[in-house]
This record gives C-alpha cells, sequence and structure tokens, in this order.
C-alpha cells in the first residue's frame, strides 16, 4: 500500500504574554522565538495568518522568522537586548508578509471589548482562568454580550472556516508541495475551536477545560496535520497536547455551516 505524504501541518496558537495595557511584553517575545526553536513540523512555505492585533502580529512574526534556528540563539546577549528594544518599541526586528484575518479575532470590533472582555486581563490565578473559559464555554451559541462578541460556537466557527480554506488549498495542490499556516489569535478563539473539535463539533461538557489540562497558555494552540496520497487521497489529524483525533473536512464543514 502506498504511503501518505504529510503535504501541510496548520497552527491556529495563541499571542504571547501580553502587559495590562494589552501589548505583548519582553517575556512574550521570549514565549514566541521558544516556540518557534521547539516547533519540529514545519517546513517549506509558511504561510502567516493572524487578527490584525498588535501583540499577535507581533507573536507570529516573531515565531515566523526564527523558525528552524538554533537554541544558542536565543541566549545570545545581543539577542536579548534586540529583544527588550523591540518590546518597548524603539526598534522593529521581524518582517512578515502577513494576512489579517478578522475571523481570528474575537471580538466583532477590535476597538471595543465591551463589558465582559474588558475583565478578561492577565490572570495569575489558574483556577480562576481555567473557570472564566470554562464559563465562556458554556455559552455555546449564546452570546456573552450581543453585538460585541459572538457565541463560542460562532467564534469556533469562524476560525475554522479559514482552517477549512487552508485545508482545501492545501489539497488543491499538488501532493509533494510542502505548505504550512501559523494563523495568530487569541485566548477564546483557540479554546473554541479545540473545545467543538475536541467533542466531535458538538456541545461538550461542564468540566472541558479541566479535563483537557486548563485553558491554553501563552503561544500554546493547536495544530493539524495533512497527509496525501499521489492519486489525491488524504488524512487529516487534530493535535492538541496528548490529543490526537483524525477527522474528515466534510464534517468540518458540516460544523462550520450549523
Amino acid at each position: 500500500m502506498k504511503k501518505y505524504h504529510l503535504v501541510a501541518s496548520i497552527d491556529v496558537l495563541r499571542h504571547g504574554e501580553k502587559d495590562q495595557k494589552g501589548q505583548l511584553t519582553a517575556d512574550g517575545f521570549y514565549q514566541s522565538a521558544m516556540k518557534a526553536i521547539n516547533i519540529q513540523h514545519l517546513s517549506g512555505d509558511v504561510h502567516v495568518y493572524h487578527s490584525g492585533n498588535n501583540r499577535v502580529m507581533k507573536t507570529v512574526s516573531t515565531i515566523h522568522n526564527l523558525l528552524n534556528k538554533d537554541a544558542e540563539y536565543l541566549h545570545n546577549d545581543n539577542f536579548g537586548k534586540d529583544i527588550n528594544d523591540h518590546a518597548e518599541g524603539t526598534k522593529e526586528l521581524f518582517e512578515i508578509d502577513d494576512h489579517i484575518d478578522n475571523r481570528l479575532h474575537f471580538l466583532n470590533d477590535p476597538k471595543n471589548k465591551g463589558k465582559y472582555f474588558s475583565t478578561w486581563g492577565p490572570e495569575p490565578d489558574v483556577r480562576k482562568r481555567n473557570q472564566r473559559t470554562q464559563d465562556f464555554l458554556n455559552l455555546d451559541d449564546i452570546s456573552p454580550e450581543a453585538g460585541i462578541t459572538d457565541s463560542p460556537k460562532k467564534i469556533a466557527q469562524n476560525a475554522l472556516s479559514l482552517v477549512a480554506e487552508q485545508i482545501e488549498s492545501v489539497l488543491s495542490t499538488k501532493y509533494h508541495i510542502r505548505e504550512n499556516f501559523i494563523n495568530g489569535t487569541h485566548e477564546p478563539v483557540v479554546m473554541s475551536a479545540i473545545f467543538y473539535f475536541l467533542n466531535y463539533f458538538k456541545f461538550g461538557k461542564n468540566d472541558f477545560v479541566e479535563h483537557v489540562g486548563g485553558s491554553v497558555d501563552y503561544t500554546e494552540g493547536f495544530h493539524i496535520k495533512i497527509f496525501q496520497r499521489r492519486n489525491g487521497e488524504h488524512l487529516l489529524q487534530f493535535y492538541f497536547r496528548d490529543y490526537m483525533i483524525d477527522f474528515r473536512l466534510e464534517e468540518l464543514k458540516d460544523f462550520i455551516n450549523s
């Protein structure tokens, strides 16, 4: 039997650490750099998408530009100074050929956080952070603040519609061409997508966040691998932490359109 070839990976990632003003911190840049160093599954062309938010753009630009760098690079004194200057806005280190896609945002108007998400700031207490994420996911198809943000289900559908387009783009090209996508986004978006994916595109349990080991950390997310044979047959696999599931594009599209 002929083998499947890995033809693409799609990563959907949360931004790095932010400060009280919502900007990426110096630690956030280091997290992004470490993410780039630790990513092993990206090779070939890399396409970068993000929500348009500055901290998200800075995160994915850092990741994109440091892919395949040696870890020792991060311990270089000049690199540390550059990162601090970059965080303070006195130097622009990284540029990318990026695409802004509003489907990767959780707000209808990125400039208006409303009342619900205005309190969704850095939360050092893990239990409180996990609970607020679970409370949000429990809303399912109900928006926590109509006109400001969509429901968790709709947020997931929006982000995953972009993922579906990326999958279709890969499957329409020759199987030996390797393509990859990095999608930078936010905690509510990543967790909403994971919630419905791991519940087979249905509403899940009230202890989901605890069950999967907590809400996503900075620069954490999920990725999808696309395998294809010469004859066009393909496999799609979803990965998050220790979870891996096979899925079909038709199932994903049915959820998006439901």
